[in-house]
């Protein structure tokens, strides 16, 4: 029901910084992280998978759950959700905040690599029951999957905060809290939220 990521040489070139150490890493950093890159499928938090996996089904056993949820990167998120979702026969929504290939930080090393990532993501995109999906990455996804992924918006709705005074309270005097899971590095920077 999807098609892999294309790509040329079995290769996925990104932009800046693709492999190139350009604007990420250099030195022995980057001699490392090509290392986790050749040594580690699909990424350098492989060794979470085990235990993330225990964990979640230690979690599941208790019971109350509805639906399981990943988000990327990291990938290995998705191979523990992947696995969980298969074994305990939950709904599974994988949100692509980033995409699984053409990340311009993230280049498979060799075409075998190229190949494993490509399979391993037709795997999520066909097994998860909703593809959630970021603006930027909208048309790639529909691109490589029959039923059209979710959309996903960074930011805010307003009216989860309609009730929220010009002091970060909310009506019943609890503190609103903010939480920001991307990184704000390179391109990206909090000055316009500060």
């Amino acid at each position: 029901r999807c098609r892999p990521t294309p790509t040329r040489s079995g290769v996925r070139r990104g932009g800046p910084g693709a492999g190139d150490g350009s604007s990420r890493s250099s030195g022995r950093f980057r001699l490392l992280r090509r290392l986790g890159d050749t040594l580690l499928l699909p990424d350098s938090y492989a060794g979470w998978i085990g235990p993330a996996l225990r964990a979640g089904r230690k979690i599941l056993d208790r019971g109350g759950v509805e639906l399981i949820y990943s988000s990327s990167p990291p990938d290995s998120g998705h191979q523990v959700a992947r696995r969980l979702a298969a074994e305990s026969g939950l709904p599974w929504v994988a949100d692509f905040r980033d995409p699984w290939f053409n990340l311009h930080l993230k280049s498979p090393p060799t075409p075998l690599h190229a190949a494993w990532h490509r399979r391993a993501e037709a795997k999520v995109l066909r097994e998860a029951q909703v593809v959630a999906v970021t603006e930027g990455w909208r048309r790639h996804y529909a691109e490589l999957c029959t039923r059209a992924p979710r959309l996903i918006r960074n930011g805010i709705d307003p009216a989860d905060f309609a009730a929220v005074d010009s002091g970060g309270r909310a009506a019943d005097g609890e503190e609103i809290h903010l939480l920001h899971t991307g990184k704000l590095s390179l391109t990206r920077s909090a000055r316009p939220f500060f």
